[in-house]
């Protein structure tokens, strides 16, 4: 993949963008995942005024992932590029202006509404994990996941498995966990549609203790509330464009109310891809004033004083 300078635009600070994925890895999303990146890296660190992609009439694959990541039609160049071997094939050219870029995410940010799970909302809760793409597929088996593992320790006194095998039986149980209060968290709503869901749990001190195994997490004073957030599920058309920043900063807020002490995290230092790392970077705790507190092996343990 590439950002390469696009001269036909004349006064205008213009890039197109170019990539080519190995036949063997179609279809694991990773094509849709980079060029977000990539628009989002254009205009808010180059600060372009345009961004172009190309694709040829028949390459419907390429087409799709340009249509996904926000690109609008603008025009087709007949006879426009020449291939290796001498062929001759229109070109397809979509665009993004910066304008346009910034006034999608900002009406997204703006239009985000949070709210609380309750136990009211179970089977809106399991429905958003059924169409919710979470992770790159390459597990199916483990898919979709329901975030049952990240719930209450009272729930744990009656089974203390934290997973269960088969979908039918992770769907079951959410709604079980839901209705009873045992998961905790947040959805995100653009308009009646749910787009991110935040795990955020003040008594899932199990899953806590099993990340000691792995992040260099402090014992707790026994005087100290720790309210834990362990993961984020984002639909991919509002990825990169605030939502997550939003939930993390109603948890903050909501925890602060509550008499919590702090707000804690776990994440990894590198962030890998949204299909892999559910915790979220470390530069949006960061942005909403958490602080690193221990370090080991590229896991950090990022936390918020909360103010009473």
């Amino acid at each position: 993949m590439g950002l390469h300078p696009d001269n036909n635009r004349g006064k205008y600070y213009a890039k197109t963008i170019g990539f080519v994925l190995s036949e063997d890895y179609w279809g694991n999303g990773y094509v849709p995942e980079a060029v977000k990146r990539a628009v989002k890296y254009a205009f808010e660190e180059l600060n372009i005024d345009i961004l172009t992609a190309f694709h040829y009439p028949h390459n419907n694959r390429s087409k799709r992932v340009i249509e996904k990541c926000g690109f609008k039609y603008e025009t087709t160049i007949e006879k426009g590029s020449t291939i290796y071997d001498g062929q001759v094939f229109d070109s397809v050219c979509h665009s993004i202006f910066k304008s346009d870029y910034f006034n999608s995410a900002e009406e997204i940010r703006m239009n985000i509404i949070i709210k609380p799970l309750t136990p009211d909302l179970a089977e809106d809760y399991v429905h958003f994990f059924d169409v919710t793409p979470h992770d790159d597929g390459t597990v199916k088996e483990q898919l979709p996941c329901y975030c049952i593992t990240w719930r209450s320790d009272a729930s744990y006194s009656r089974d203390n498995r934290h997973w269960f095998p088969t979908r039918e039986e992770r769907r079951e149980r959410a709604i079980e966990f839901v209705k009873e209060g045992s998961l905790q968290g947040y959805f995100a709503y653009l308009g009646d549609e749910i787009v991110g869901w935040c795990n955020a749990t003040a008594d899932c001190q199990g899953g806590v203790e099993h990340y000691r195994s792995y992040w260099p997490i402090d014992e707790y004073r026994a005087d100290i509330k720790v309210k834990s957030v362990f993961c984020f599920v984002i639909a991919p058309k509002v990825q990169r464009m605030g939502v997550a920043t939003k939930l993390l900063e109603r948890v903050c807020e909501d925890a602060s109310a509550d008499g919590f002490d702090f707000v804690e995290a776990y994440v990894h230092k590198k962030f890998d891809a949204v299909p892999h790392d559910f915790r979220g970077p470390l530069a949006m705790y960061e942005k909403c004033g958490f602080i690193k507190v221990s370090e080991k092996d590229g896991k950090a343990v990022m936390r918020k004083e909360l103010a009473k």
